[in-house]
């Protein structure tokens, strides 16, 4: 294992356990938070003024809390590492609002390498407009590398080579 790819596997690691951080600390807290409001806002609906405050600020802890959530989505994605890089993709391209055909090898890979992957389709799919009517990720196993095939109907086909060995 060259020095490279092992300090690529520290960073992805540390991606991972911040995005866990994130998830079981502040985004924790701020659900619990948003719970409690709820339990106020009901206890206040005689007094409609106290209601609809507490309801403003509960709907603006729901945003907060979404913000976050996508923030740590974008240190690490959970649904990744949860359920792999295809439900992963499929995720991402239903948040691009655009329909995205994607092909991914049924087995598992590393986490750096998954993650490598994950980000720079994530970074592909960024660059669509929002004419783009369609796009397409297809992801084949090529000896030790991963070959990644990312296009549209408005960009052409890149490839990308992961290492994933």
């Amino acid at each position: 294992m060259t020095v490279q790819r092992e300090s690529d596997r520290v960073g992805w690691a540390r991606r991972k356990s911040l995005e866990q951080q994130l998830h079981d600390g502040p985004a924790l807290r701020l659900a619990a938070l948003a719970l409690r409001l709820g339990v106020c806002r009901h206890r206040a609906e005689h007094d409609a003024r106290v209601h609809d405050c507490l309801t403003g600020v509960q709907d603006e802890l729901h945003e907060v809390l979404e913000e976050l959530r996508e923030l740590a989505g974008q240190i690490y994605p959970p649904v990744l590492a949860t359920a792999g890089l295809a439900v992963a993709l499929e995720a991402l391209a239903e948040r691009k609002g655009i329909p995205v055909a994607i092909r991914v090898p049924a087995q598992r890979f590393d986490a750096e390498v998954e993650a490598a992957v994950y980000f720079e389709v994530a970074e592909r799919l960024a660059e669509l407009s929002a004419e783009a009517a369609c796009a397409e990720v297809s992801i084949q196993r090529n000896g030790a590398e991963l070959v990644v095939a990312i296009g549209s109907d408005e960009h052409d086909t890149s490839l990308v080579r992961i290492p994933c060995e």
